[in-house]
């Protein structure tokens, strides 16, 4: 698992992230809707889901060793009921963006030099990708770089389409950011939903899980990997012989779990041991083997 360090430096990282794009979206928002200019109100919209998303990432990475009597499993679907409703506020705001844009089109009459709100946004964009590359072996700073880097190069063109102010390049500008945010709210509504239905997913981390696992000779009979937010829990089975001595079997449990638990991503891990006769469990393994392999 991550390290408590680690954590509360990369959570701050997504903290000021947060703040900052509060004055942008704030500034995007209020001149677009000033100026009538489409590119700005598509790029506050981006910057809203920007914000709130990287606030949500700061609460998760700070309370994600938190527990109480009532969560003892923690609060991190709370993140996916936030991202859910989030998303479905700026899927609203951005198709009224586009409608209103075809209805009424126009060309804005907002001075150039208001592009530069566009620039620093990019070039701090830019900024956040360069620090989070130290912390790119955590699967979340890892998606966030990505986005920050295409962030960047969006708001580079949406400030140069201020500058030309031609009414088919604003539009496809706006046509573009809009889908990028859509692309974003679809990404994350995938894993929300996985997160919230609770639903075993099959990513590459659990075949790495199974691999290993194997590999150190313990017979895993199943493993489910659910999605917490923007973390894991991992469900393992392992088999293990009728007259195996409780020793010995608190050994494997612990070996499996420290296995598991030294990936980045995982916060919850459960290890189930089935006591089985050794006829039936190579039957199983068998079995589970031949349907991993297709």
């Amino acid at each position: 698992m991550i390290s408590i360090k680690v954590l509360r430096r990369v959570s701050f990282i997504f903290l000021v992230t947060g703040i900052f794009l509060i004055p942008i979206f704030l500034f995007e928002f209020l001149f677009g809707a000033f100026f009538k200019s489409y590119i700005l109100l598509a790029d506050s919209y981006h910057a809203l889901i920007d914000s709130l998303i990287s606030f949500l990432f700061y609460f998760t990475l700070l309370k994600i060793n938190t527990k109480s009597k009532r969560f003892p499993w923690g609060l991190y679907n709370l993140e996916s009921l936030v991202v859910l409703t989030a998303s479905i506020f700026v899927a609203y705001l951005s198709v009224n963006l586009v409608v209103d844009m075809f209805k009424a089109p126009t060309i804005s009459d907002i001075p150039i030099w208001y592009s530069i709100i566009l620039f620093v946004s990019s070039a701090y964009s830019f900024m956040i990708y360069v620090i989070e590359r130290r912390y790119r072996y955590i699967s979340v700073v890892r998606n966030d770089m990505n986005h920050s880097l295409l962030d960047s190069a969006t708001e580079i063109i949406s400030g140069i389409g201020l500058i030309v102010q031609s009414s088919l390049f604003t539009n496809l500008i706006t046509i573009g950011i809009v889908l990028f945010t859509f692309s974003d709210i679809i990404n994350q509504l995938k894993d929300t939903i996985l997160s919230i239905l609770g639903a075993s997913y099959d990513s590459p981390l659990k075949f790495k899980l199974l691999n290993e696992l194997r590999a150190k000779n313990i017979s895993v009979v199943n493993l489910y990997l659910r999605k917490l937010g923007s973390f894991y829990a991992v469900y393992a089975y392992i088999a293990l012989p009728k007259d195996i001595t409780l020793g010995k079997a608190y050994r494997i449990k612990k070996k499996a779990k420290r296995i598991i638990s030294k990936y980045d991503n995982i916060v919850l891990v459960d290890i189930k041991l089935i006591p089985l006769a050794e006829k039936k469990k190579k039957k199983i393994l068998n079995q589970v083997n031949t349907f991993y392999s297709r």
